[in-house]
């Protein structure tokens, strides 16, 4: 049984961001859809399409935002515990829905 993952997938809604903290050396790339990148203390954003990708170059936040409906694998340049990028995407998929307008808001155990 895998203990660590390197990678995880994640389905975006238009306009939903995902926040990133201490990411350097992560690489964003773009299964479906269109993102904008930005990452903290660079110059300019990116604005990546269907099979172009993203390392992040410094260890500051980064905010992926979809522009369209978008599939997102993210990479960690070094492997995580499963039940981590589990929980990261369970959570981002209850955000999703919850955004939608699909899911109860204590889902996420945030009080509104």
């Amino acid at each position: 049984m895998r203990t660590t993952t390197d990678r995880f997938n994640l389905e975006l809604a238009p306009r939903t961001t995902v926040p990133l903290e201490a990411a350097r050396g992560v690489v964003i790339r773009v299964g479906l859809g269109m993102v904008w990148i930005t990452e903290e203390h660079e110059t300019g954003d990116h604005v990546l399409h269907v099979g172009e990708s993203y390392q992040v170059k410094q260890g500051g936040r980064v905010v992926v935002e979809a522009m369209s409906m978008a599939r997102v694998i993210v990479e960690s340049p070094t492997p995580v515990p499963v039940v981590t990028a589990r929980r990261f995407g369970h959570l981002a998929q209850q955000l999703i829905q919850r955004i939608r307008g699909r899911a109860p808001h204590d889902n996420l155990g945030w009080s509104a």
